[in-house]
């Protein structure tokens, strides 16, 4: 990173052009990506589940919109449907409205169940209708049936035309057993709620469920040609106009929440720096991280959802740490390249980390949930590149300055070591005991329902529509059984498979049959027209002039029995699909599937399920409890995956980075125990976790470890260098921390529960997770390092604690001075004792030296101090010019006192040790010995 600053400092036109340049490139691609709403993306749903679903959404009409209308009396509710009717179809002629039965619509629904009604009947139905027309008796007595039928009011004629006999009453009776499992009275046409005057219209919107803006828009003409169609109180309910509140809530809402939101960071940051030109590079850096993020995205994918952009904000308060903590440490007058030297190792180490947490979403199955983990990586991958390449040299640069009063309130505050108060850190630990045994009952609301926002209305109007529930069987649920195929007519074959191995139900292949039933059934009719049509017609013309019936008033019936029947053609069979049973049939992306609703108890279930695993694999068993509980489980599955998933990423690379396992334990042990914390208060505060805030899992992970690391590498520092770190550090926790808890804790003024959820248990766990980083490292690094108010001489390392008395020889008494001084050191040193010490050895012990050694060319004064501890009668000087490893050596604990660190050879005679650059299997030592009485340098 130093490299690259000082190639890009000494060209000062070059790191805006790249950066333009860059951001030009990144934009085409984001301008091609297209936006969906669909919060069912969100939804680890598998290709079985999902089409069970979008089925049961089609049968429950969840693209229908129902309006009340509340008169006083039905005759008022009625009259205002009509005319609400009339005027929707002047309005919005290409919306279908359904707000009575009329007579045209009955007709054509009882000419579609006619037209196909002999050839659907089953062995059964046709068996007892052959019986019928051959015998002259059964035809006098159900033509006389028909007779007395006529004479009350109300008979359809239309339906006694059409069979006289009544031999197609059980096609009938199966075809209304397709209607949906609610019921309505019906008066003079029109649908009403049991027992109440509140008549009901059906508007269907043709922009399906999920399309919120469009039926937004559909919803506002229904009130106001409402409005202007009568008096009488009307209002909308249903999945669409739910949806849209929920919609409105939610942006009402958050305008709201950003509204206070930013005026509050903004008045925080303005506050809290002197160099408030700087604070416009935090925008800049993060709207960087998101363009990166959109054109990364914009290659890779076709369109992602809007949903993913608006959960960006809480990604926002991660990525916006970055350039935070970098003008935190600039404000104070800080050279930008020594900011850097001393922020870009934490900095990368955060960001690869919490990149890695949210990479953990991109192998889940919800698509959405595989767009955030991809968008919040790219984001805080473009927002490090801007911070680490381009931000330092963008920062207006002054002197040093006197800290704002909100900065100095704030560096007081991170000043205070609550690690070193006793009582404080025992009560964490008897708290985080007892959360520990409340944290295991913590659960995942699997009531989606419990996340939508309702109003008052929508809740009175819910009970009200309960009325038309059917009282079911509670013992026995309702199934679906659902079979695919490329076509129609091959889901069709399939079903009558099925239906085979099932008695009742409502098969909508028992109304419309596959095309090899259809021409079966059909030579089946007219096999028996060729054989008997002359004498049905013979009995049947003869009882119905003895009824005093004209037999040409029948003629849609005897033409059947006259001319027999043929296949229909397929804009009427089309026509009768539409009519019949177009909810039972949904085409999605050339797959055609056809739906059965079947009742079961427990048992049957079970011995379907069998069946069609084992005859039948092109079906399959869906119900919606089933589903609620697998999707439940499978988000279940999934928060478990996340948490691991994040655990073993986060903990695998803190070890990586500061290698050593000891300070990844520091490092991770506020994460691990601030979880302990959170579940335990959310059992209490009697929170639980649902599809919206368990994405919190992430960010918790996500921002943990950055604060976290930021803290374990102060303390690392001081320890290190013995210069102060960790209050600068801290204090950019806390304004970062503080943005978080107001842009993310603002939306506690949210009705929206799914808002209102999200921001108490981010504030909790964002709360619990600073307490836990601002605590824990410290004070378990001072355990590992310091005994009282002293520097141990052997640092305690989990070796040490399960071998507590252990002998130490001179190189691993060496190697003690630099446990914790970060793994760039360690691993010097460990390597230089390792080759030059075994081949230097003995050269050090068997030659005679003068009083003065000076050591050059040695890792981090590592051989040295080897040499000071095996010749304590030598004094000997480390040599190095390089102030950050003079730095390291003046920080190490215990030294010998014929030990020194110097960046110049001394002023008497000496013997000069070079370490020589070395490798692992041929290593080279030289020495120069000085003359007596002069010096050499």
């Amino acid at each position: 990173m130093l490299r690259l600053y000082d190639i890009l400092s000494r060209r000062r036109w070059a790191s805006p052009v790249i950066l333009t340049v860059l951001s030009l490139l990144l934009l085409i691609p984001s301008l091609t990506l297209e936006y969906n709403e669909n919060v069912t993306d969100f939804l680890p749903f598998d290709n079985e589940t999902k089409e069970g679903m979008e089925v049961y959404s089609q049968l429950s009409g969840s693209d229908r919109i129902i309006v009340l209308f509340e008169g006083k009396t039905r005759n008022e509710s009625a009259n205002a449907v009509e005319a609400f009717a009339e005027n929707m179809n002047s309005a919005l002629p290409d919306v279908d409205v359904v707000s009575a039965v009329g007579a045209d619509q009955m007709q054509d629904f009882i000419a579609a169940v006619y037209y196909v009604a002999p050839v659907v009947m089953n062995d059964s139905d046709f068996e007892q209708a052959l019986n019928i027309m051959l015998d002259a008796d059964s035809v006098k007595t159900r033509l006389h049936s028909a007779k007395e039928r006529l004479l009350f009011p109300g008979a359809n004629r239309q339906v006694i035309s059409s069979d006289p006999l009544s031999l197609f009453g059980t096609v009938m009776q199966r075809v209304n057993t397709l209607s949906p499992s609610t019921h309505a009275d019906m008066e003079n046409g029109c649908f009403f709620i049991p027992d109440t005057e509140t008549a009901i219209a059906f508007v269907k919107s043709p922009y399906g469920g999920q399309e919120t803006a469009q039926n937004k828009r559909l919803l506002a003409s229904i009130d106001s040609v409402a409005a202007i169609s009568t008096h009488v109180p009307v209002h909308t309910f249903g999945a669409i106009p739910i949806a849209v509140s929920n919609a409105e809530r939610i942006k009402a809402d958050s305008v709201i929440s950003i509204a206070i939101a930013v005026g509050l960071i903004a008045v925080l940051l303005f506050f809290s720096f002197r160099r408030r030109r700087n604070l416009l590079l935090i925008p800049a850096a993060v709207g960087f991280g998101i363009l990166f993020a959109l054109g990364i995205l914009g290659l890779m994918r076709d369109e992602v959802s809007l949903i993913v952009l608006g959960i960006a904000a809480v990604i926002v308060g991660i990525a916006v740490n970055y350039p935070l903590h970098f003008i935190t440490h600039a404000d104070g007058g800080t050279h930008p390249r020594q900011v850097l030297r001393e922020l870009a190792r934490p900095l990368v180490i955060g960001n690869i980390t919490t990149i890695g947490a949210f990479l953990c979403l991109v192998p889940l199955k919800a698509r959405a949930l595989q767009d955030l983990g991809l968008f919040a990586a790219l984001l805080l991958g473009g927002t490090i590149i801007f911070v680490v390449i381009f931000l330092p040299h963008l920062l207006f640069r002054y002197g040093k300055s006197n800290p704002s009063a909100a900065r100095a309130l704030a560096d007081r505050i991170s000043d205070t070591r609550l690690d070193r108060n006793r009582f404080f850190t025992m009560t964490m630990l008897a708290i985080t005991v007892v959360l520990a045994y409340f944290c295991f009952d913590t659960r995942f609301d699997t009531d989606l329902r419990n996340i939508n926002y309702l109003t008052e209305a929508h809740k009175s109007d819910t009970t009200l529509l309960e009325r038309m529930s059917q009282n079911a069987d509670t013992a026995r649920g309702e199934y679906f059984i659902i079979t695919q195929a490329a076509t129609l007519d091959s889901a069709l074959s399939l079903q009558e498979k099925v239906q085979n191995d099932v008695s009742g139900g409502q098969f909508i292949s028992r109304i419309i049959p596959s095309r090899s039933t259809l021409k079966r059934n059909v030579e089946r009719w007219n096999d028996f027209i060729h054989a008997h049509g002359d004498s049905v017609m013979t009995i049947f013309t003869e009882v119905a002039i003895q009824e005093g019936f004209n037999p040409e008033a029948f003629s849609a019936f005897t033409d059947k029995v006259r001319g027999g029947v043929a296949m229909p053609d397929d804009e009427a069979f089309n026509m009768v699909i539409q009519t019949l049973g177009g909810r039972y049939i949904t085409d999605n992306d050339g797959v055609t599937s056809v739906a059965a609703r079947v009742e079961l108890d427990s048992a049957e279930v079970s011995e379907l399920r069998n069946k069609l695993s084992h005859a039948h694999n092109e079906a399959h068993l869906f119900n919606i409890n089933e589903a609620n509980s697998s999707l439940a489980n499978s988000l279940s599955d999934e928060f478990n995956y996340i948490a691991l998933a994040c655990s073993l990423i986060v903990f695998g690379f803190l070890w990586l980075s500061f290698g050593r396992v000891e300070l990844s334990i520091i490092a991770f042990a506020p994460m691990a125990i601030s979880w302990i914390w959170i579940l335990g208060l959310m059992d209490i505060f009697g929170l639980q976790f649902n599809i919206v805030n368990i994405i919190l899992s992430t960010f918790i992970f996500g921002q943990g470890d950055d604060y976290t690391i930021f803290i374990t590498e102060g303390v690392m520092y001081e320890y290190t260098y013995r210069r102060k770190m960790l209050a600068s550090f801290k204090t950019g926790i806390l304004i970062s921390a503080l943005i978080m808890f107001i842009g993310i804790g603002s939306l506690v003024f949210s009705q929206h529960p799914a808002l209102l959820s999200l921001a108490w248990v981010t504030v909790l766990g964002m709360g619990t997770v600073v307490l836990m980083a601002y605590v824990i490292p410290p004070y378990l690094f001072n355990l590992l390092v310091r005994h009282k108010d002293r520097y141990r001489e052997y640092p305690h390392t989990l070796l040490s604690l399960l071998r507590p008395r252990r002998s130490h020889s001179i190189t691993g008494w060496v190697r003690a001075r630099y446990y914790y001084k970060g793994a760039a050191v360690e691993r010097a040193v460990r390597k230089t004792l390792k080759y030059a010490f075994p081949i230097m050895r003995h050269q050090m012990l068997s030659e005679p030296w003068h009083e003065i050694v000076a050591v050059i060319g040695d890792s981090y004064g590592c051989m040295a101090l080897t040499f000071a501890r095996m010749h304590p009668d030598v004094r000997v000087v480390s040599v190095n010019e390089n102030p950050e490893v003079m730095a390291v050596v003046n920080g190490l604990s215990f030294l010998p006192s014929n030990f020194s660190v110097s960046s110049m050879m001394p002023e008497e005679p000496y013997t000069l040790l070079s370490i020589c650059d070395y490798e692992k299997n041929h290593s080279l030592s030289h020495s120069t010995r000085c003359q007596s009485g002069k010096s050499c340098r």
